[in-house]
């Protein structure tokens, strides 16, 4: 595959474009059960594995635009309202090809700086299964 920029990319919240994206960490984990038995004496001193349950994770930093009433206002509502929301992380490759998440507002972090822009750190917990669109 050939390298990309991330400026291309973007953040979706359903059809809305969320404002002010910066960056867009995702991780994909898989457990891994250990099924090592004991051998006695002079046996095999590897350990063994079995996939277990998946998870992901998704953060994102932000320009603070309280005014994206779509995104990162509606993030924060989240945190009181317990919503859950339908994320499109769209990496920029093609027109459609993103990463398609379900997700509930993990934490939204205000960074306030007197000599800095004005950021938010919000992090999601994506619930259920992660789907790609090439």
């Amino acid at each position: 595959m050939t390298a990309t920029a991330g400026y291309p990319a973007q953040l979706k919240n359903g059809a809305n474009i969320v404002a002010e994206t910066k960056k867009l960490d995702l991780g994909f984990d898989i457990d891994q059960y250990d099924t090592t038995k004991m051998t006695g004496y002079g046996g095999s001193n590897w350990r063994t594995f079995i996939p277990g349950l998946a998870k992901a994770t998704c953060k994102g930093d932000f320009s603070l635009d309280m005014t994206d009433t779509n995104g990162q206002l509606a993030f924060f509502n989240a945190i009181s309202s317990g919503a859950s929301f339908t994320l499109h992380c769209l990496t920029g490759v093609t027109a459609t090809s993103s990463f398609d998440i379900t997700a509930f507002v993990k934490n939204f972090s205000p960074s306030l700086d007197v000599s800095k822009e004005n950021t938010v750190a919000i992090e999601f917990q994506p619930t259920g299964a992660v789907s790609f669109t090439p």
